[in-house]
């Protein structure tokens, strides 16, 4: 990806949340600003449909390919436990198996988002490592803390939602 968003030379966030083949484990999601690694933290991709590939299945893991962040909402009615306190970013698929879920398998409506840590959630699910997240629907799970910090990191870029500028890529080893 270049250092260019769509409208000329601006500021350009990439994204990149990557995952291994089992997504008990979580992976990691990087904020890459203009070419620069700024952050990385855990993250989970991991759906409630269950191990395994699920990615084109109602509530299963976040499909691989390429996305764009079309936009911040906050928190408004959402629940705090499910959702976290600082909003959601919604993600729009534009290539690879998000446009095949989307198109093929109805799969709509993904977020990058916080919530609860699993110990306050749910005791049947504990993930491997060194995080406390717990499955979502499909979309990216973030703890409360390290969702804040990626919403700040986009605002003090000054990176504008929509037009291609802030860019997310999923994938597995």
């Amino acid at each position: 990806m270049t250092n260019q968003s769509a409208g000329g030379s601006g500021p350009r966030i990439e994204i990149k949340a990557r995952f291994k083949t089992n997504r008990d484990i979580p992976g990691t999601l990087t904020v890459i600003i203009d070419g620069y690694p700024i952050r990385t933290v855990p993250v989970l991709g991991r759906g409630s449909a269950g191990s395994g590939d699920t990615q084109f299945l109602n509530k299963g893991n976040t499909p691989t390919g390429l996305y764009e962040v079309t936009a911040y909402e906050p928190r408004g009615s959402r629940s705090k436990t499910s959702y976290g306190e600082h909003g959601v970013l919604r993600i729009k698929p534009i290539s690879g198996n998000g446009v095949i879920a989307y198109e093929t398998h109805h799969r709509f409506g993904l977020l990058i988002h916080g919530g609860a840590a699993s110990s306050e959630r749910s005791k049947r699910f504990k993930p491997s490592g060194d995080t406390d997240l717990h499955p979502t629907q499909g979309c990216l799970r973030l703890s409360d803390h390290n969702m804040y910090v990626l919403i700040w990191d986009i605002r003090c870029s000054q990176v504008p939602f929509g037009a291609g500028c802030i860019v997310l890529e999923v994938s597995e080893e």
